[in-house]
């Protein structure tokens, strides 16, 4: 992943000197705010020359959540009331290339980093019964999941890496000098190196408990690696839409 992120910097940054290098730089700032895959975002936009543009933001996920029960007994007792909820935070630098200096097509590469988590599960067990000090669920021979006291635990949906090179395309400037206000529509790929389900896991021999990600090997195989093979993905589509406002 280093490799590749370095091809695409030293690749951004020839692109910048052999486009302008007889032209103005940052002669326009716009601010943005726009939706996609990692939530609510605000960015700062910039032309370097006719060519290239860069931008730069941040990106938060309100904690809207959607709750769901499961485990439930027949007659309505025990279960676990779940609601899961966005929770990706981050920061994003991203360089546009125009084939031409008055095109709104762009190809894009940048770098997105943040905490990688997409969702976040919290799960309250219903009926904690005479087990007040918390319930546990094994996971294979010697690892458990535990709940607290309350009945409460939790876990994320996570990327493995958290900086994530990005390549795509779109359209649309964020300096248009013909209007006030534009549209940028992006479409793309993250590399995160995979994806995975993270927890405090419990070794029930020594007692320690390790926030970590659960994995084939983890649970002594009973997936037929089928946790591995799900994760292993390792890109995460994009789409954004950003509305800029031009300030000068």
């Amino acid at each position: 992943m280093k490799r590749f992120l370095t091809i695409i910097l030293a690749s951004a940054a020839l692109l910048a000197a052999s486009a302008t290098a007889s032209a103005q730089f940052f002669n326009s700032l716009s601010m943005g705010v726009g939706v996609g895959v990692d939530g609510a975002s605000l960015q700062l936009g910039a032309p370097v020359g006719s060519l290239l543009q860069l931008r730069v933001g941040g990106s938060y996920s309100p904690p809207v959540g959607y709750p769901f029960t499961i485990l439930q007994d027949e007659d309505g007792s025990g279960g676990f009331d779940l609601k899961a909820r966005l929770a990706y935070k981050g920061a994003n630098a991203m360089l546009d290339f125009f084939p031409g200096a008055k095109t709104r097509f762009h190809f894009t590469v940048g770098v997105m980093a943040g905490n990688g988590k997409m969702l976040s599960v919290d799960g309250t067990y219903r009926d904690l019964a005479e087990e007040d000090h918390g319930v546990g669920f094994d996971i294979s021979d010697r690892k458990a999941i535990y709940t607290d006291e309350n009945g409460y635990c939790h876990a994320d949906i996570a990327s493995v890496c958290k900086i994530m090179p990005y390549a795509g395309i779109g359209s649309g400037r964020a300096n248009n000098i013909n209007s006030v206000v534009s549209l940028v529509f992006d479409i793309g790929v993250c590399y995160s190196q995979g994806f995975g389900a993270f927890t405090d896991v419990t070794d029930r021999v020594t007692g320690q408990t390790e926030y970590t990600r659960i994995t084939s090997d983890l649970i002594d195989g009973q997936d037929n690696g089928m946790v591995d093979k799900v994760g292993s993905f390792p890109l995460l589509p994009v789409m954004k839409f950003t509305l800029f406002f031009r300030l000068f």
